[in-house]
């Protein structure tokens, strides 16, 4: 199940600020509902796309462990 939060500006803003951007830590899984088995699962790659080009950003991944 997806989880997004907006950063605000463009792609190449995300890509340009990605190492001083704070990754939230959901309130909870969506899918159990529990908070305290969310962890920081690392990142994976996306291609993002505008009219002129594709951008590959890195997407922050989190697992629940229950």
């Amino acid at each position: 199940m997806s989880i997004t939060q907006d950063f605000g500006g463009s792609v190449q803003d995300y890509v340009a600020q990605f190492a001083r951007i704070v990754f939230l830590r959901p309130a909870c899984c969506p899918h159990c509902g529990r908070w305290e088995k969310l962890i920081g699962h690392g990142f994976y790659w996306r291609k993002a796309k505008d009219q002129t080009q594709v951008i590959r950003i890195r997407v922050k991944r989190w697992l629940c462990k229950a």
